[in-house]
């Protein structure tokens, strides 16, 4: 086995949880950010549709 591919295999498993959860960390501020705008966005909707009526 080249020594080469078993170190970047060591860095990789070792590396692997921490660029997990900053995967999951950035998926999850860009779920809530989409949210809160597409909520504020409903909320203009709604006021705006309250004012046209």
């Amino acid at each position: 086995m080249n020594i080469w591919v078993a170190l970047f295999a060591v860095v990789v498993y070792n590396w692997l949880p921490l660029l997990g959860i900053t995967v999951l960390v950035a998926l999850l501020c860009f779920i809530i950010r989409w949210a809160l705008r597409s909520a504020s966005q409903a909320a203009g909707h709604v006021s705006h549709d309250d004012a046209g009526d």
